[in-house]
């Protein structure tokens, strides 16, 4: 018997009053982004590779300052914490959920994304951080 496990992908998008007051097209660019940011989740708990994972987390990055861009916010990787969600992270899950918004996350210093040990992939995402426009202006149809 195959054991199924919980794959903790397809999350709803944020609703609430912010949705209401934004034009039809960009409720589309904000949906679109959501979407991008579940497929890269999802896919995460799909791969064995840490490879994949590492390139994973960089995508998810970068829509994570899209998403700062696409809500008016200052472009500050602090604040992210959809990475947390993704297979392999070791990060305090619940302690962190707790943390959203105040750019305070708890890192485990095993963690394949957020740990000590990948100091090339820090390099990177600070790049991304300093002078990417991520996900910002993408056409979608």
């Amino acid at each position: 018997m195959t054991k199924i496990s919980y794959i903790p992908c397809l999350w709803k998008t944020p609703s609430g009053s912010l949705w209401k007051n934004l034009s039809p097209e960009k409720t589309t660019e904000g949906a679109f982004l959501y979407g991008q940011l579940n497929a890269l989740l999802c896919m995460s708990w799909h791969t064995q590779d840490e490879t994949d994972l590492k390139e994973l987390y960089k995508a998810v990055t970068a829509v994570e300052f899209a998403l700062q861009d696409f809500w008016g916010f200052e472009r500050n990787i602090n604040f992210h914490h959809y990475s947390f969600r993704m297979k392999g992270c070791t990060c305090p899950q619940m302690d962190n959920e707790e943390r959203i918004g105040t750019g305070q996350m708890i890192h485990n210093g095993d963690c394949i994304y957020h740990g000590i040990g990948d100091r090339e992939l820090f390099k990177e995402i600070a790049f991304h951080q300093r002078y990417s426009e991520g996900y910002k202006g993408i056409k979608h149809e």
